[in-house]
C-alpha cells in the first residue's frame, strides 16, 4: 500500500494511489490469438503483419484487502472497478466496467473491445477504482460518487507508429549549455532546434538538470513524485507550444506542412484551433496582431489536455 501521508496531501479523501494490479492477458486481432509483446505495457499494433478490424484484450485487474479498507468505510465497501480508455490525437473516452457492487480482494477479468475504425495513434488503458454512490458524511473517506479512490499502471495501445508526441520520434540530446557550441542559452533548461526542420531536435541542459529529475520522479509514490508532475506539466505546455510556433513558421515559409511532426502539432492536437490548416491561417496567426492570442490559445490547448505531462515524458524516456 504506498503511502497514505502523499495520498492524503494529493486528494481531499482516503486514496491508494498506484496500488490495483492489472494486465492484458490475451490479445487477438480479428479473432486470431496474437503473441503478447514482453513490455507488458505498450502493444505496438501497428506492426502487425496484415490490417485488422477488431482488437480484443482480455484484462485483469486485481485489487487487495488493505486498499478497500483503507478507501472504503467499514461496512460499505460498495464501488466499481473499471478500465478507462483515452485517445489522445482524438479526445475519444470510454469506460469498460469489470466489477461494481459489493467488492471483494481478488482478481476479476473481462474483455475488451477496440474497433479499429474508430480510433488512431495512441490508446490509453487504465485500471480505476472509484466510488459508486453519494455518501453524506465528513471524514477521511471520498463522499462523491465517481471519485477515484486507486488506479492501477498504464497499458499503451500504438496503432499507428509512434509520431512526435511518442518515444523514439523525437531525438533527445543532453547538452551543458554553458559550453560553448551548444544551442541553448546558459541557465535554460531546455531548447527546441528545428534548424533542419525534417529532423527536429531536443536539447536538456545537463547543467540545470530539473526537468530530467523530474521526468525520473513523476512514476513514484511520493511527494517528489508529485512535484516531479505538476512542474512537468507546466514545461510540457512551454515545450509544446513552441514546437508549435516553429510548426506553423515553417509552414508559412515553405508554402505548406511538409513533415509528419508538423502535421501531428497543427492538425492533430491543435486542429479546433487552426481549423482550416492553411498557410493563410497559419500566416494571419503568426501576424503581430493575432501571435500574442494565437501563443494563448494554444497554451490553453495543451493546458486542456488530460496529464500533458505523458506527452513529454515519452518523448523523454530515451534518458
Amino acid at each position: 500500500m504506498t503511502t497514505h501521508q502523499y495520498q492524503q496531501d494529493a486528494y481531499p479523501y482516503n486514496h491508494d494511489g498506484e496500488s490495483l494490479g492489472f494486465e492484458v492477458t490475451e490479445l487477438r486481432l480479428d479473432g486470431d490469438e496474437q503473441e503478447l509483446p514482453k513490455d507488458p505495457s505498450e502493444f505496438p499494433l501497428f506492426e502487425h503483419d496484415e490490417a485488422w478490424d477488431t482488437a480484443e484484450f482480455d484484462v485483469e485487474l486485481s485489487v487487495t484487502d488493505d486498499t478497500l479498507n483503507y478507501v472504503f468505510p467499514p461496512n460499505e465497501v460498495e464501488g466499481a472497478l473499471v478500465v478507462a480508455g483515452y485517445a489522445p490525437q482524438t479526445h475519444g473516452r470510454f469506460i469498460e466496467p469489470i466489477k461494481t457492487g459489493d467488492l471483494d480482494q481478488g482478481t476479476y477479468s473481462d474483455t475488451i473491445v477496440i474497433e479499429r475504425e474508430s480510433y488512431r495513434g495512441r490508446v490509453e488503458f487504465e485500471a480505476l477504482l472509484i466510488r459508486n454512490d453519494y455518501r453524506p458524511d465528513d471524514d477521511e473517506y471520498a463522499r462523491q460518487s465517481g471519485r477515484m479512490l486507486a488506479h492501477g499502471p498504464y497499458v499503451d495501445l500504438y496503432l499507428d507508429p509512434p509520431r512526435l508526441s511518442l518515444s523514439g520520434d523525437l531525438p533527445v540530446i543532453p547538452a551543458d549549455f554553458n559550453e560553448d557550441d551548444n544551442p541553448g542559452k546558459p541557465g535554460a533548461e531546455w531548447h527546441v532546434d528545428v534548424t533542419d526542420a525534417a529532423k527536429p531536435k531536443l536539447y536538456l541542459n545537463e547543467a540545470s538538470p530539473t526537468v530530467v529529475a523530474a521526468v525520473n520522479a513523476i512514476e513514484r509514490p511520493t511527494k517528489q513524485g508529485l512535484i516531479g508532475r505538476v512542474a512537468l506539466n507546466h514545461l510540457a505546455v512551454s515545450m509544446l507550444t513552441q514546437f508549435t510556433i516553429k510548426a506553423a513558421t515553417h509552414a508559412v515559409i515553405k508554402g505548406g506542412i511538409e513533415y509528419d511532426w508538423q502535421e501531428t502539432l497543427l492538425t492533430d492536437l491543435c486542429g479546433d484551433y487552426f481549423t482550416d490548416g492553411t498557410v493563410d491561417e497559419f500566416e494571419s496567426s503568426l501576424g503581430i496582431e493575432a501571435i500574442s492570442t494565437t501563443i494563448n490559445e494554444v497554451e490553453a490547448i495543451y493546458q486542456q489536455r488530460q496529464q500533458p505531462y505523458n506527452d513529454v515524458k515519452r518523448l523523454l524516456e530515451t534518458i
